[in-house]
């Protein structure tokens, strides 16, 4: 039997408003959870619930003797239809590019880029180019790039 705060947590996690059980009994919290997942996943298909991982202690960075080095970090937000140059600062960094939503992102490491024919980065999606001195980008929406340079 889950502790009514896994209930609560589990019942906001499929959508029911906090504030709506939060005076509940256990009981009652129980047969709302089961009517929920009844109705959300029915008899015929099999559900299993996986078993919460526990979070993995990290190591912070300094003490990893392999861990690059960011050197330089810029986030910009592209304009509809418009080019964006970046030179890179520091010769032979590592140029890590992220595009952190709204839109895809073309780019280019030879000249402009061009909406549909250059490479695409689409939400989410991280590359690394080596050896750049200009990354050429343009968008037809108005993503969010970050371009980290690593050493």
């Amino acid at each position: 039997m889950a502790s009514k705060k896994e209930m609560i947590a589990e019942l906001v996690s499929l959508g029911v408003e906090e504030a709506e059980i939060k005076g509940l009994k256990n009981a009652e919290l129980e047969a709302m959870l089961a009517k929920i997942k009844a109705e959300s996943f029915p008899a015929d298909e099999a559900h299993v619930e996986e078993p919460a991982q526990e979070p993995v202690a990290e190591h912070p960075k300094e003490e990893r003797s392999t861990e690059r080095k960011v050197v330089r970090e810029t986030s910009h937000q592209m304009g509809i239809y418009s080019d964006y140059i970046y030179n890179v600062r520091n010769r032979n960094a590592t140029v890590v590019i992220e595009n952190l939503g709204y839109g895809d992102i073309y780019y280019s490491e030879d000249g402009l880029a061009v909406v549909g024919k250059s490479k695409r980065l689409i939400f989410g999606q991280t590359t690394e180019l080596e050896g750049v001195e200009k990354i050429c980008f343009v968008s037809a929406s108005q993503p969010v790039l970050q371009i980290l340079e690593v050493l």
